[in-house]
């Protein structure tokens, strides 16, 4: 908006985590070309008179994130004939002021010219009221006009139409520094079996419930939200946890700022438990409070603490199978996240102490009506350490080159019996991990490797595994490092993935496992390779991978195998309108232990035709034949498909509503012989499909 406005520049380090990097005064003025008029300008509050005015233009203001104190109406700038606002030259220049900051590369901003503006206050800092209401809708009808199986089995539903449908509204409103938004969705469908609530609920579910829905209020410094939110920041006590609940964020100062939170254990859906609060036993109460301990250009240094509480009835989330135990925790955890003034150098460390215990008394599920014994609570730690560093950045090779490096190293711990409600951990393991990453000349290099063991309290009676993973990955696109068009040259990939599992026990008497031949030990490595071409609107690609299987164990060295397998695809574009692919893939499964290999030889065809606008013709036809180096059997599957998809657009209410309507014939066989069993069978099954849906 041209006229005074105050400037602020954040560094964004997460949705809800904005650093302030610089706040100053600006004053915009409209173009040289147009009267200099006295600009009125409406603001929240008058500039102060010590800070700088900088002359700024309407293309220089896209590139940054601005937050104005003001509620002027944007103006356009005319353009120039090359297209780019003109810049008013400065005519009369003023001296900045001591206290003005500096800009990021510390020169002082410049000084604007004297446009006569005059600043009318306004008399109330609320901005104008405004609302906006948008309803959501999609509904499907889908039909099954034809089933027929060889041999005759009898299907559930051979034929069916089902009506299905997900509504929604958002809405927003502005009062005057407040904005609360605000979401709901609504799932339907006239088969009850899929049903949203079906695997809880079974007969008494409802077809028509609510999916999920949130509120939120934010006025800047102060945040509520209410119905399906996320939240917590300790990668190991509470890490986002999506689910029903209330939660709060408060910013106490500049410096500091506090959430909590009130939320479900489980993930609810439906009408039942609207806060998700209702039942005491099932309830993870949060908080998190924020320090930003030291402030720079790359997000400084912050400190969080974190508090959780919480009790899980034995009771699963929505749609989720399973026998789950009671459970009940509690902990604190510290994390320190920093950056230097670069953003080359990034840190990260946290630290979680949790007392968790299973409430199997209270269990049903896991006492089967008779006594047990209550299991004692356990306080266990766990940590982690992960730091980041650009050795180099965007270093010129030439006009158009670059290298780039950087490395990555992560340490982490999580003590046995280790548990918290609020993230999904692997107790009893100690983890290392290191990382290089390179771009040269368009090259991208990646090197990683991954040190971890477990049963850390080395119990005679637990095998301890070490596991050392390696990975390797190298893309070179040749036209781009050789600075040549050459279609000839293709992008080039290899990968490398090594992973190595070896058993070990700890020595101790009348314990455990004393036979080398239980000790696992096995070295699985897999080179994959690629290639692929582009010729204008024809692309080529092929693929191979080996992958050895070394099995090192006493007593089973030659249980060994080999996959190797060869991808050939190509893609052609016709015309904008006809698509064709083709793909032919081969796998060979040699086991070494029993002298046998397996082949498998999968060629696919497909077809795209756009025979009008929006009516699409598709053809798919994949085939898959698998066999052995003894002829001891032999399976064939085959699958056929024709869809013919039909796009269109409805105008009512004065706005178009998208909709499609298809019909699809499948066509399944198998066919599978075994001589050494001497198993012959032989199965297929047709079925053509309709549908149509809508939206607005």
């Amino acid at each position: 908006p041209v006229g005074e406005q105050i400037l602020t520049i954040y560094t964004i380090r997460s949705t809800d985590l904005w650093d302030k990097f610089a706040s100053f005064s600006i004053r915009i003025e409209p173009d040289l070309a147009q009267p200099l008029n006295p600009i009125k300008l409406p603001v929240g509050e008058p500039p102060p008179s010590s800070t700088t005015e900088v002359v700024a233009n309407s293309i220089s203001l896209k590139s940054i994130l601005v937050i104005a104190q003001g509620s002027t109406p944007p103006v356009d700038l005319p353009a120039s004939p090359s297209g780019t606002p003109p810049v008013p030259e400065i005519t009369q220049p003023s001296t900045p002021s001591e206290s003005t900051p500096p800009l990021p590369d510390g020169t002082q901003p410049p000084t604007p010219s004297a446009i006569p503006v005059e600043i009318i206050p306004s008399t109330s800092t609320n901005l104008e009221p405004s609302s906006t209401f948008t309803p959501r809708f999609n509904g499907n009808i889908r039909s099954q006009v034809l089933d027929i199986r060889n041999p005759a089995v009898v299907s559930q539903r051979p034929t069916f139409i089902n009506i299905d449908f997900t509504g929604g509204l958002s809405t927003e409103n502005q009062i005057g520094k407040t904005k609360i938004k605000s979401k709901f969705t609504v799932v339907g469908t006239s088969f009850q079996p899929e049903s949203l609530r079906f695997n809880e609920l079974r007969e008494r579910a409802s077809q028509i419930d609510l999916s999920e829905y949130a509120i939120e209020s934010n006025d800047g410094n102060n945040q509520f939200a209410v119905g399906h939110l996320c939240f917590g920041n300790h990668p190991f006590l509470l890490n986002n946890l999506c689910t029903r609940g209330i939660s709060a964020k408060v910013k106490l100062n500049e410096f500091t700022d506090l959430s909590l939170a009130r939320i479900s254990s489980t993930g609810i859906v439906g009408l039942d438990n609207i806060f998700g609060l209702g039942r005491g036993d099932n309830i993870l109460n949060g908080g998190n409070l924020g320090f930003q301990v030291a402030q720079n250009q790359g997000g400084g240094v912050r400190l969080e603490t974190t508090w959780m509480s919480g009790v899980r009835a034995p009771i699963n989330s929505v749609n989720v199978g399973g026998i789950v135990e009671a459970e009940q925790s509690e902990g604190v955890g510290i994390r320190v996240t920093g950056s230097d003034d670069t953003s080359r150098l990034k840190a990260d460390a946290g630290f979680a102490n949790s007392t968790f215990f299973n409430p199997a008394a209270n269990d049903p599920q896991l006492t089967g009506g008779g006594n047990v014994t209550q299991l004692q609570p356990v306080n266990k730690n766990a940590w982690y350490a992960e730091a980041s560093y650009d050795l180099l950045k965007d270093i010129k090779l030439d006009s158009s080159r670059t290298l780039s490096a950087a490395v990555n190293f992560r340490t982490e711990r999580i003590d046995p019996q280790f548990g918290t409600l609020g993230a999904s951990l692997q107790a009893d393991r100690l983890q290392t991990q290191y990382a290089l990453n390179m771009n040269v000349a368009g090259a991208s290099i990646q090197f990683q490797q991954n040190f971890s063991e477990d049963n850390l309290a080395s119990l005679p009676n637990l095998l301890r595994t070490n596991n050392q993973n390696t990975n390797f990955n190298l893309g070179i696109p040749l036209q781009t490092v050789l600075q040549t068009q050459n279609p000839l040259l293709p992008n080039l990939t290899y990968g490398l993935q090594q992973t190595h599992q070896l058993g070990s026990i700890s020595a101790a008497a009348n314990g455990g496992f004393n036979n080398p031949s239980q000790i696992p030990d096995q070295l699985n490595t897999t080179h994959q390779f690629g290639l692929d071409w582009t010729f204008g609107d024809l692309t080529f690609n092929y693929k191979y991978a080996n992958t050895f299987q070394d099995n090192r164990q006493v007593g089973r060295e030659n249980a060994d195998t080999r996959n190797i397998s060869h991808q050939l695809s190509t893609n052609w574009q016709i015309n904008p309108q006809l698509r064709f692919n083709l793909g032919y893939n081969f796998l060979s499964n040699d086991n070494i232990e029993q002298q046998i290999t397996n082949f498998t030889s999968s060629p696919t065809l497909g077809l795209s035709w756009e025979l009008n606008p929006g009516l699409l013709f598709a053809f798919n036809y994949n085939l898959s034949n698998n066999s052995d180096s003894r002829d001891r059997a032999a399976n064939r599957a085959e699958s056929l498909e024709l869809l013919l998809t039909y796009n269109f657009k409805l105008n009512s209410f004065g706005r178009d509503l998208p909709g499609t309507s298809f019909i699809r014939y499948n066509k399944q066989s198998a066919s599978s012989r075994d001589t050494f069993n001497n198993i012959n069978s032989d199965a297929a099954n047709d079925a053509i499909t309709a549908g149509f849906s809508l939206s607005f």
